[in-house]
């Protein structure tokens, strides 16, 4: 699966859509913020969603690793049987400030590869790829982190491929050592949903599907051979809370759950809660609900050199 705007990324995919959401949560709304688009109205879905995957699934943020301590990855020699231990490193990279007059749409990518290349991306896209995190859960940032871009080349050691979960604590590295970056987890509440299933409500539809994916639609959610967790996290762009499941449901569903979006009134639809509770027996419950935020402690703008 590729997309050379947002480049290729893991099992999820989501189709043209209202929104496209990255492994990190990037959104079609992530990228019209850093050009400082207003929101695109409902008629002009179809010209801005030609981008057409991207990723629901992701885990929640995890604890920050201490970006000396030895991680080494599977492998151990290279193409020609020398031995090679991968660091925590790229071999050689280059981060360089973007021509601010060229305004394309944010690279990311390739995955799957022994190269990692963005592309006028700002420094808040590739916090968001570096520790897999939504940009809402970014705290004590400088406001250009949303606007400065950025274009990135690196290389692994030894050509070795690396993936998506390899290259996070490389791309962390280089950031620190290029732009000093320094950050800290916290933990808070916020305010956000429960996805329940009440006794004896279940609608879910089992699924065969072993290729998971989905997309998110004016006023439609679809995502076939998902996890309910997985389905919580699409829930979450729609209310724009966060959304934990707590539903303790195991195994992949297909879900198609249609509900009037805010974006087109008057539809006759119902509400995205009713439509829940009627199409697939769950329910949101408002409480407060754990969120682990990244916090910039330093960071600095320019680069230091190659």
């Amino acid at each position: 699966m590729t997309v050379h705007s947002l480049a290729e990324w893991r099992p999820i995919r989501i189709s043209c859509a209202s929104e496209i959401v990255t492994p990190w949560g990037v959104s079609i709304s992530s990228i019209q913020r850093i050009f400082s688009m207003k929101p695109c109205p409902v008629s002009s879905y179809l010209a801005v969603c030609i981008l057409s995957a991207g990723v629901i699934s992701r885990p929640s943020l995890p604890e920050a690793q201490p970006l000396g301590q030895d991680i080494r990855s599977p492998y151990s020699e290279d193409a020609t049987g020398s031995q090679c231990v991968q660091k925590q490193s790229f071999d050689v990279a280059s981060v360089r400030l973007a021509d601010t007059n060229d305004r394309q749409i944010p690279f990311i990518g390739p995955w799957e590869s022994s190269r990692f290349s963005a592309k006028s991306a700002t420094l808040e896209l590739l916090l968001e790829i570096a520790f897999d995190i939504d940009h809402d859960a970014i705290e004590g940032a400088p406001k250009w982190i949303e606007t400065q871009r950025y274009d990135v080349e690196a290389k692994t050691e030894c050509d070795k491929t690396v993936g998506y979960e390899e290259v996070k604590p490389l791309l962390q590295a280089l950031l620190t050592e290029r732009l000093h970056l320094e950050t800290h987890i916290a933990k808070k509440d916020v305010s956000g949903y429960a996805l329940t299933l009440p006794h004896g409500s279940n609608k879910l539809r089992p699924s065969t599907t072993t290729d998971a994916h989905g997309q998110l639609m004016p006023g439609r959610i679809q995502c076939a051979g998902c996890s309910v967790e997985m389905f919580a996290r699409m829930l979450s762009r729609v209310v724009g809370r966060p959304v934990v499941d707590v539903s303790g449901i195991q195994g992949k569903f297909d879900f198609d759950v249609a509900f009037e979006a805010e974006e087109v009134q008057d539809t006759g639809m119902p509400s995205i809660f009713t439509a829940l509770n009627e199409q697939v027996g769950m329910k949101l419950q408002q409480r407060k609900v754990p969120q682990s935020v990244l916090v910039i402690d330093r960071v600095e703008r320019t680069p230091t050199e190659n």
